[in-house]
């Protein structure tokens, strides 16, 4: 007789146990370990993206903006200075908000790049070129 816990017996137990990963008040949107996603509101303001020696602002927006290709409900946004990694401005057309973090798109709504949350109001990518990237409230 096979004694290891089977898949849907561990899904189970990790869904009555939880996860851990919820903050109170995101606990009632929560399924298993995944945080709730937030509203565009919760977002919207100024960031700094920052990264090897180089820094912009993002102001993200919480006004939609029509994409060709939208995956999801896509926001405006406003791009000032010289983005790090050879991201130009013109190179971001919208953004969207993901349950682990932010994504900003070309002007068609493809992605151009995925940040995750790594704290409260700290994302962070990887470029292909091994660069970190940093957005960061402010």
């Amino acid at each position: 007789m096979d004694t290891h816990p089977t898949l849907p017996g561990l899904v189970a137990a990790l869904f009555m146990a939880g996860s851990g990963w919820a903050q109170p008040s995101e606990t009632s949107a929560m399924t298993i370990g995944i945080p709730a996603l937030q509203p565009a509101e919760h977002f919207a303001g100024n960031w700094r993206m920052s990264g090897g020696g180089v820094s912009c602002t993002l102001t993200l927006r919480a006004d939609p903006t029509p994409v060709p290709r939208p995956a999801a409900p896509s926001f405006a946004l406003d791009v000032e200075g010289t983005c790090p990694g050879g991201l130009e401005q013109h190179a971001f057309g919208a953004w969207r908000p993901a349950s682990d973090g932010i994504d900003l798109t070309d002007q068609q709504g493809r992605t151009r790049l995925f940040l995750s949350r790594t704290a409260p109001g700290v994302y962070e990518a990887t470029l292909p070129s091994g660069e970190a990237i940093h957005l960061t409230r402010g």
